[in-house]
């Protein structure tokens, strides 16, 4: 009977121990964002748009996600008035799979205020694929007669490379249930019409700007140390 006693305690002590250890995080989140969007092409004048998002994140770590990602939203760049009279404006689907690092993954936190301060930055990268549907392109420039190369559609390969911060909201439990995200995306379209304009450069860039919300649920998963101080 003692040593049942003595076993029963030792096994209850290891499990406190084990839970203090760490903080329990939701194994996955679910979010949406809005935010602009601006297409970056050497002879184009940037304009800025707006989109939306949704993602879907299986969270490994509470600081290390893989994160699939649709947007919608639209495209312009350009201006009737410019040298060239370049313009057009369009209408934009993508799908992306990235996986997001956040700060907290590599540093011990709790030294400083300065570094816990920094833990719920991040950036990632991924790929994946943007449809683009051209409302309206500019098909010849007026001053020289110029007939451009234009088209009405494409699907280009995506590069995204991710940079953000996560406000973490915890619950009474300090488990990171809600995430006000700030994020900062610059796209590497690979490929012509991202513009409606087919030129020499191989690959044209956009960027996005959001700020969303994401929600944590799923099993609760233990992390290895404390997630909040």
């Amino acid at each position: 009977m003692k040593r049942l006693c003595l076993i029963i305690i030792c096994l209850t002590s290891f499990a406190a121990s084990y839970a203090q250890s760490g903080d329990i995080y939701s194994e996955f989140s679910i979010g949406v964002g809005a935010g602009t969007t601006t297409v970056y092409d050497y002879v184009l004048a940037a304009q800025n748009k707006y989109a939306l998002n949704g993602t879907f994140s299986y969270n490994i770590t509470p600081f290390f996600a893989l994160t699939g990602e649709g947007q919608f939203g639209k495209f312009e760049g350009g201006d009737l008035t410019a040298f060239n009279m370049k313009y057009f404006y369009s209408a934009y689907a993508a799908a992306t799979l990235h996986a997001d690092l956040q700060v907290g993954e590599l540093i011990d936190y709790d030294r400083s205020d300065f570094l816990y301060s920094l833990k719920d930055a991040y950036f990632g990268s991924g790929f994946g694929l943007l449809k683009n549907s051209i409302t309206y392109v500019q098909p010849i420039s007026p001053n020289s007669n110029t007939l451009y190369n234009t088209v009405t559609s494409s699907t280009n390969f995506l590069m995204p490379f991710v940079f953000g911060y996560d406000f973490k909201i915890y619950n009474a439990y300090d488990e990171p249930k809600i995430r006000l995200d700030v994020s900062y995306t610059l796209n590497a379209v690979f490929g012509q019409g991202i513009d409606g304009y087919v030129t020499a450069a191989p690959v044209k860039f956009y960027t996005y700007f959001s700020v969303g919300v994401k929600y944590g649920f799923g099993g609760g998963k233990l992390y290895r140390k404390p997630i909040r101080y």
